[in-house]
């Protein structure tokens, strides 16, 4: 379910036509440096979610994440809605359209890229890791990179074909409703296992123990003078 969330909230699809949509929201700057930045920050929001996530663990970045994915798909919806931008351009000139309100779209755009590398983009290749039995590990790692791959090659064969029936507005609130279906189902589905033993989570879903939705962190143990210290 990550992973399929992931493809159909916009973001992969956003890697793949990022430079028509770029020059489809008419952004102030040129739209092949657009994609250098997106792909700057994306690269910046994977080294965060590296070092942030074992602070704030996993549940909270993925609700983080998905929550302003959220905002910013309806407000791209709006502003193209009001600016009467309904399809993709994909004209071959190299454009830059100048004007204060045409930065709107580049900073949500970006935003949308480097919150998804925050969260929703990378966690699900983290939870593959912890979520499986031992017994089940490899056909389960194997089915879940499946559904990625093939729910990324659908959300982008389909998105022109969207684009053209729903209008880009329209496409935007659909990945907007995703996204609120996305965190409902995490919130209430998606344990943290941040710092949790695979017996713990292993418990979870016997349903013998309920993980708590806290951090643990581990602790380093050293012997000074054949006294245990906690560190």
């Amino acid at each position: 379910f990550f992973f399929t969330l992931y493809s159909f909230t916009g973001s992969l699809t956003l890697q793949t036509y990022g430079v028509v949509i770029f020059s489809s929201f008419k952004v102030p700057i040129n739209k092949y440096h657009a994609a250098v930045l997106m792909g700057a920050v994306e690269f910046l929001g994977s080294l965060i979610c590296i070092f942030v996530v074992r602070f704030s663990g996993k549940r909270i970045m993925a609700l983080i994440s998905i929550s302003v994915v959220c905002i910013c798909n309806i407000l791209l919806g709006i502003y193209s809605f009001c600016n009467n931008i309904l399809y993709l351009n994909f004209g071959t000139v190299i454009n830059s359209y100048s004007g204060d309100i045409n930065w709107i779209p580049l900073l949500l755009l970006v935003l949308t890229a480097f919150m998804t590398h925050c969260g929703t983009k990378n966690l699900p290749w983290m939870l593959i890791g912890e979520l499986f039995s031992n017994d089940t590990r490899g056909v389960g790692c194997g089915l879940s990179t499946s559904a990625s791959y093939l729910s990324g090659f659908a959300a982008n064969k389909l998105y022109i074909s969207m684009v053209l029936t729903l209008s880009l507005p329209g496409v935007y609130c659909l990945y907007s409703c995703i996204c609120i279906i996305g965190l409902l189902v995490i919130y209430f589905a998606l344990p943290e296992t941040e710092g949790k033993t695979l017996e713990e989570i292993a418990n979870h879903f016997n349903g013998r123990k309920k993980l708590s939705n806290k951090v643990h962190r581990k602790t380093v143990h050293c012997n000074r003078l054949n006294n245990e210290t906690q560190i």
